[in-house]
């Protein structure tokens, strides 16, 4: 007497599939493993600097003609400006596919274990997919490198941006100037 066959529906394969899925998705967002950006702004502080007493508006008049002439007077060093910005980036390194591989291995191996007969096999294919698919996002996410961005806004009103592979010795709000291409706090 011969068993009858059935293979298994695809409707089950297509959902265990994409619980799997969604299930690596949510474990590697509680993780961190997933890229976020973050960025600090800066405000500009000097309408809060040049407030004076009212009690004092003759000095305060005599001390604004003074540094209107000093201003005047002092020339703008175009290489000279304030960081307003500095933006961490990350970015992941190309796969080399051995994370997929192993994540497929163990993912196999693991849905293997799960029910018998053909619900074995379709356990046994999700999770080879579904392992390839969290050893590529581990691989992935172990092999990333942080670059930064510093924005400065110069004295002539000039914006310019400067990329470093370290985090920079500077602050949001930091006095520099280029030298070489380089910024160096005054």
């Amino acid at each position: 007497m011969t068993t009858p066959t059935t293979r298994p529906n695809l409707l089950v394969i297509s959902a265990a599939i994409a619980v799997i899925l969604l299930s690596g998705v949510g474990i590697a967002k509680m993780m961190n493993w997933l890229p976020t950006s973050t960025s600090v702004d800066v405000t500009d502080t000097s309408d809060a600097n040049a407030a004076t007493d009212d009690s004092s508006t003759t000095d305060a008049n005599a001390k604004a003609t003074e540094s209107a002439s000093a201003s005047a007077q002092k020339e703008i060093c175009s290489s000279c400006g304030v960081v307003t910005e500095i933006t961490p980036i990350t970015q992941a390194a190309a796969p080399s596919g051995l994370g997929a591989v192993a994540g497929a291995v163990v993912g196999g191996v693991l849905g293997h274990q799960v029910g018998g007969g053909s619900g074995q096999k379709v356990a046994t294919a999700a999770g080879v997919v579904g392992g390839a698919y969290a050893g590529n996002a581990i691989e992935s996410k172990s092999r990333t490198t942080t670059s930064y961005r510093v924005r400065v806004r110069f004295e002539d009103d000039r914006r310019d941006s400067f990329s470093y592979a370290q985090a920079p010795n500077l602050s949001v709000g930091t006095a520099v100037r280029v030298r070489n291409g380089e910024l160096i706090a005054r």
